[in-house]
């Protein structure tokens, strides 16, 4: 969970930077209420202040999580190559050492038909379904809160 005071602080020297004043508060709230429960104060912390040194551009909710944790595409591409070179020299790795995601893929694509796989068009479908597996077993975290309704707006 965010502090709320270190949420908001580094909010506004984010919208400093980006020359976002016109903000309003229930869109920081959104932020708040999806980056809360995924992330501790640390984390978002460390995330605002490389968004700040490195990006051009106002960030999405979802580029505070990529900027600690990874992009999770990159991240799969990553998992898929180490599981190659494993399938490559025929071995299994220890299950145990490799990250959640991964074994999550590794169910979706196991790594026998890695290792047997006789052609190119068949290792490239692999490796969709495996990346697709790796990100999608990635991103099942807890979800974003509930916001209280919106206001009515007068007609």
């Amino acid at each position: 969970m965010i502090d709320p005071r270190v949420f908001a602080f580094e909010m506004t020297v984010l919208r400093d930077r980006f020359g976002r004043r016109d903000m309003t508060d229930e869109t920081i709230a959104r932020y708040l209420d999806y980056l809360g429960p995924l992330m501790t104060t640390e984390e978002f912390k460390a995330a605002a202040r490389e968004i700040f040194n490195r990006d051009t551009f106002w960030p999405s909710p979802q580029r505070f999580l990529d900027a600690v944790r990874g992009d999770p595409k990159r991240l799969a591409e990553e998992a898929w190559t180490t599981i190659l070179d494993h399938a490559k020299r025929g071995e299994y790795p220890a299950l145990e050492t490799l990250p959640e995601a991964t074994r999550a893929a590794l169910k979706a694509v196991p790594l026998r038909e890695v290792m047997y796989a006789d052609s190119d068009i068949k290792l490239a479908r692999l490796k969709r379904e495996f990346v697709d597996a790796h990100q999608h077993a990635a991103g099942a975290q807890v979800g974003p809160l509930a916001l209280p309704a919106a206001p009515e707006l007068a007609s």
